[in-house]
């Protein structure tokens, strides 16, 4: 662990230039971050406590730490350090995904503190207690189905929501007086072409006669996606079967 500590620390102070001043060297006494979302990448999803047990936020993304989040993170705990724990700023337009990784790392930036103050020591502590993940099927990177951690809700909003506008301001357009062009919803509905007419009809046929297999089901229900994207990214000879199937349907 002592290793893993230094190994960060290297990290956040890294430099390019061999004409480098010392952060802590400055005195600075605030520092506000434009495009602060471009800092989001702080933590990794947590492992298991113990080693070889399963890890119930597997499938949660998120990504690499970046240098620059670890560099920013150093120097807002610094800043803080001297100051009360106050005077970071941090400016998006960018609005929250729907990761408790992304909303754990911004903040921790401006309110590690507030979470330790509630008991949240990590990233698994803020999962455990606001996040809440379910197991279920779904398509791998090698398009094999599995069963994989995804992220569903939250738990105990009011408690988050109550974190969250405690550090954060959120100014609507209306508010700071942007005029926007009003929005209005045309929606074009397009036929099907013969080929998606029949690639349907085929896969809503292996749905209908699926016992036991759930992958079979979510693999039709993925080739209709497909379809209704192009016919041409899926293999439409084995289609061609209802192709004289006597009926309109089938084109």
């Amino acid at each position: 662990m002592g290793k893993k500590i230094m190994g960060t620390i290297g990290t956040a102070s890294c430099v390019n230039d061999a004409n480098y001043v010392f952060f802590e060297k400055c005195g600075f006494d605030n520092i506000t971050v434009d495009e602060a979302h471009n800092f989001k990448n702080l933590w990794v999803a947590p492992k298991p406590k113990n080693k070889g047990d399963a890890n119930e936020y597997a499938g949660i993304p998120s990504g690499q730490p970046s240098k620059r989040a670890i560099k920013l993170f150093a120097m807002t705990q610094l800043v803080q350090r001297h100051n009360d724990n106050r005077n970071v700023f941090l400016l998006t337009a960018t609005p929250f995904t729907n990761s408790p990784v992304e909303v754990y790392s911004m903040l921790t930036y401006i309110g590690r503190e507030r979470l330790v103050a509630s008991g949240i020591y990590s990233l698994r502590d803020f999962m455990n207690q606001f996040a809440h993940t379910k197991l279920e099927l779904g398509v791998n990177t090698k398009g094999e189905i599995d069963y994989r951690q995804v992220m569903k809700d939250w738990k105990e909003l009011p408690a988050l929501q109550n974190l969250l506008t405690e550090f954060i301001d959120k100014v609507d357009g209306e508010e700071a007086g942007i005029i926007r062009p009003k929005k209005f919803s045309h929606v074009k509905e397009l036929d099907l072409s013969p080929l998606q007419k029949r690639i349907m009809a085929a896969e809503e046929e292996r749905m209908m006669n699926v016992t036991e297999n759930s992958g079979a089901i979510l693999e039709a229900m993925n080739n209709m996606r497909v379809a209704l994207v192009s016919p041409a990214l899926l293999n439409k000879f084995k289609y061609d079967e209802h192709r004289n199937s006597g009926t309109e349907r089938f084109g």
